[in-house]
C-alpha cells in the first residue's frame, strides 16, 4: 500500500493490509460521538493495536463483549480507513467514515463513480463498493466464472477475505474456494482460529453498488478492472512471503480458479 496513490491496485492492496490480523469491533473506526471518523480511520497505516488485540483472541471471540473501539474496525470504519489511506498521504485530515448503508450512494454523489441500486446490479468488478440497507458494506475483489463474488470486508470475527455462494445458492463456490486457499496459505494464524469464509445469497441481491470512475478519481494502469480473480490475486500477493509451502498459483489449472 502507498498512501495517497489513487489507483485501483493500490485501493485493493490497501484493503488487504489489515486482513487476517484485525478483529471486528462494533464502532471501530468511528469517533466517540458516532458521527464520523475516529482517530484510527484518519491515520496512515495499519494501527499496531489491531494486530496486538488479534494476537490475544481465541476461536471463541465474541464481538458483543465490551471492547475498546480502537482495538479493531467495523465494516464502515474499515472502508473509511481504506479510502483515507488511498486518498491521503498524512494522518489527521477529514475522514470518510459514514453509515455503511449510505456509502455507495454518497460517494457516487461526490462524483467518484457510477451508482446502481441493488435491483439493477448485474455484474461485479474489482474495487466495486457494495452497500446494503442491512447496514453492511464490502469491497469486491472480483466475480468468478460460476457467478460467485470474492470480497473484502470487516464482519465478525474481523477483517477478512470471503466468498459468496453462487447465484443458485451453491455454497461450495469458486469464490469460497479461493478465499479458503488464500486465507490458509497467507494467513494461517487467522485461518486456524476462524476458517469460515463463506457468505450468503444476500451479498449478491441486497447491495447497492458504486463503480469507480477510473478516468479521474482513480487510475487503473495495470488493468485490474478486467483481471479475473485468480490472476488478480496472484499479482496482489506476488511480493508477499508465503506462510506455508509455496504453490504454483499462476499455473494452477484447477477449474475453480478460472
Amino acid at each position: 500500500m502507498i498512501p495517497g496513490l489513487r489507483t485501483l491496485k493500490n485501493l485493493l492492496e490497501t484493503a488487504l493490509a489489515p486482513v487476517g490480523s484485525t478483529m471486528y469491533i462494533y464502532g471501530g473506526g468511528w469517533n466517540e460521538a458516532d458521527d464520523g471518523a475516529g482517530e484510527d480511520a484518519v491515520s496512515i497505516g495499519v494501527a499496531p493495536q489491531w494486530r496486538d488485540f488479534f494476537s490475544l483472541q481465541k476461536a471463541n471471540y465474541d464481538f458483543h463483549h465490551h471492547h475498546d473501539r480502537r482495538d479493531g474496525l467495523d465494516c464502515s470504519g474499515y472502508v473509511g480507513w481504506v479510502l483515507y489511506n488511498v486518498f491521503r498521504k498524512e494522518s489527521g485530515g477529514e475522514g470518510y467514515v459514514l453509515p455503511s448503508a449510505e456509502m455507495a450512494k454518497t460517494f457516487a454523489a461526490y462524483g467518484w463513480g457510477t451508482y446502481l441500486p441493488a435491483k439493477e446490479v448485474g455484474d461485479y468488478c474489482p474495487g466495486d463498493l457494495m452497500s446494503s440497507k442491512e447496514r453492511h458494506v464490502y469491497i469486491v475483489l472480483g466475480a468468478c466464472a460460476d457467478g460467485s463474488v470474492l470480497l473484502l470486508h470487516a464482519s465478525p470475527p474481523g477483517v477478512m477475505l470471503s466468498g459468496t455462494v453462487t447465484p443458485a445458492g451453491e455454497t461450495e463456490s469458486n469464490a469460497v474456494s479461493l478465499a479458503e486457499y488464500y486465507l490458509k496459505t497467507y494467513y494461517p494464524a487467522w485461518y486456524e482460529k476462524f476458517p469460515a469464509c463463506g457468505r450468503g445469497l444476500s451479498y449478491l441481491t441486497e447491495y447497492d453498488q458504486l463503480r469507480w470512475d477510473l478516468g479521474g478519481v482513480l487510475k487503473d494502469p495495470e488493468g485490474y478492472r478486467f483481471l479475473p480473480p485468480p490472476l488478480l490475486l496472484a499479482d496482489l500477493f506476488k511480493n508477499k512471503k508465503y506462510s506455508l509451502v509455496e504453490p504454483d498459483i499462476v499455473h494452477d489449472k484447477r477449474p475453480y480458479l478460472w
